[in-house]
């Protein structure tokens, strides 16, 4: 909070919003789901602001995981395939990974959880190769469940 404050004095909108993402997924960590979309309503008008693109994937993978665990799931899919078609574009491998991990999650929660298992498995495989150890990791304890 300290440092939104500072960002926000500062003018240094791209900071702020890295700041605001990080603390949406510590309140999603502490499972506060109505703080965290509070937090995604705040930030919002910020992304409609000139900032870099990967700051902007970093937003829309965390908004779409609010989404999600608010049960919002086609508004979290259609996001996170957004983030994830914006990501393979621009060669951003991590947001690509991060998007996968989320949609694989996402698709482990529905009904038929058969494709996100698949999903997680190919995206361990992929993470792993590319040296994305944590990735890796996450994927497997989300197939897991």
């Amino acid at each position: 909070h300290k440092a939104i404050t500072h960002f926000q004095e500062e003018k240094m909108i791209g900071e702020e919003l890295g700041a605001r993402t990080t603390l949406v997924r510590a309140l999603l960590a502490e499972h506060k789901v109505e703080d965290a979309q509070r937090e995604i309503n705040t930030a919002q008008p910020i992304t409609e602001k000139d900032l870099r693109r990967d700051s902007l994937l970093d937003f829309a993978i965390v908004a779409a995981r609010v989404q999600a665990a608010l049960g919002e799931n086609d508004k979290a899919k259609n996001g996170l395939q957004s983030a994830l078609t914006q990501a393979t574009q621009m060669g951003f491998l991590e947001y690509q990974f991060e998007a996968r991990l989320a949609l694989g999650e996402l698709e482990m929660n529905s009904v038929q959880p058969a494709p996100g298992r698949a999903h997680l498995a190919a995206l361990e495989t992929d993470a792993t190769a590319a040296g994305f150890q944590l990735v890796a990791r996450k994927a497997h304890q989300a197939a897991a469940y």
